[in-house]
């Protein structure tokens, strides 16, 4: 499974032999120049960068098992979704008895009750990626920060 990290599409070691590849022919191009490690990992989790990969036959066996390289989306696709619920909220919303909200502060708080829950359901939807990935790991916030640093 392709994994896209920052703008760099990448595929693991383990994925890498899962698509009939060895772990031989990796260390072999690797060292030959013919694809480049994106980042080490132990057991299988070291990242290779997918569209640095030469050697076509390999290149082949990897998009027969994963889809083409080149077809593959490189955008992250969130987008932040206004939350009716909460300007609705904010609007009514009433202290000190009968005092409401100035509007900008309705505004500010509503803005950023979209952007949390937007930021909630990136996290869902790499926290259900990453359960159906066997090689899964834990989100390195460096990672996932540097995705938005666009």
């Amino acid at each position: 499974m392709y994994q896209l990290i920052g703008d760099t599409l990448t595929l693991s070691v383990s994925n890498w032999m899962t698509a009939g590849l060895t772990y031989k022919q990796f260390k072999h191009d690797s060292a030959d120049g013919y694809l480049k490690i994106f980042r080490r990992g132990i057991n299988g989790n070291t990242l290779i960068d997918v569209k640095s990969i030469q050697r076509p036959e390999r290149r082949r066996a990897v998009e027969s098992v994963y889809g083409p390289i080149d077809k593959t989306d490189n955008t992250t696709g969130h987008t932040v979704v206004l939350d009716a619920e909460a300007l609705e909220f904010f609007r009514t919303y009433r202290y000190n008895g009968d005092t409401s909200l100035p509007l900008n502060i309705q505004q500010q708080y509503y803005n950023e009750a979209s952007i949390l829950n937007t930021l909630k359901s990136i996290f869902d939807k790499q926290r259900i990626a990453r359960a159906r990935n066997i090689n899964s790991k834990r989100i390195r916030m460096h990672e996932w920060w540097m995705g938005w640093k666009k």
